[in-house]
């Protein structure tokens, strides 16, 4: 039996779209994988359970004294980077490294290899793990 051009098409798209999306079958033990990061690794964003951050003092820099907001960027950066020192050993111990810092979130973008995703979602501090994905 010969099936209609049409039916192929709409089945190669179907099975391509089911690779990218993956599938609602998909068990919770699957291991997401996030972009991909340097020396094989996957990047995944890490957010830390930190206080909620005030940028009431931010906003006020940036309104009234400019000049002023860079040093205050770097100073939260220096602070987000102590809080989140304890995430920095458990992911060198695992191979991986932490490529960027999100001061106003608590959130840290880093790239491991999937294996070490439970030891690093068990980290103090971790309160979520997410591949990171491409914005569009």
């Amino acid at each position: 039996m010969r099936l209609p051009r049409w039916f192929g098409v709409t089945l190669s798209c179907a099975l391509v779209v089911g690779a990218l999306t993956g599938c609602p079958d998909d068990t919770v033990d699957a291991v997401p994988i996030g972009l991909t990061g340097s020396e094989g690794r996957s990047r995944y964003v890490v957010t830390m359970d930190v206080p909620a951050i005030d940028l009431s003092e931010y906003r006020a820099l940036q309104k009234d004294q400019p000049d002023a907001v860079g040093a205050y960027v770097e100073r939260k950066r220096g602070e987000t980077a102590a809080m989140q020192s304890s995430l920095d050993v458990v992911v060198r111990g695992v191979g991986g490294r932490v490529v960027g810092r999100w001061w106003m979130t608590g959130q840290a973008t880093i790239e491991i290899a999937p294996a070490g995703l439970a030891t690093v979602r068990a980290a103090p501090g971790v309160k979520a793990i997410e591949p990171d994905r491409a914005l569009q």
